[in-house]
């Protein structure tokens, strides 16, 4: 088979292998560059924030960041 770690080569180095969750402020700026906008709630679930973002074009869009490896878990809702 292959190795199992493969999967895992799209994340960062340093954060991918079980170090420290990355700082607050840069999970909040990576949602807030995927969806433009106010964050108008923010949950920390275990591994991952989830945000709720009002964005620039009016919308409710929630974005799951995982806390870690700072990756765009999931996006939902807006146009």
């Amino acid at each position: 088979g292959g190795q199992p770690r493969a999967r895992l080569r799209s994340l960062p180095p340093a954060n991918a292998i079980g170090g420290e969750p990355l700082p607050d402020g840069q999970i909040w700026a990576i949602a807030k560059s995927r969806v433009p906008g106010r964050i108008v709630n923010a949950r920390l679930q275990g591994p991952v924030y989830s945000f709720r973002i009002l964005s620039n074009r009016g919308s409710l869009v929630d974005v799951v960041v995982d806390r870690y490896s700072g990756r765009i878990v999931s996006v939902r809702g807006g146009p």
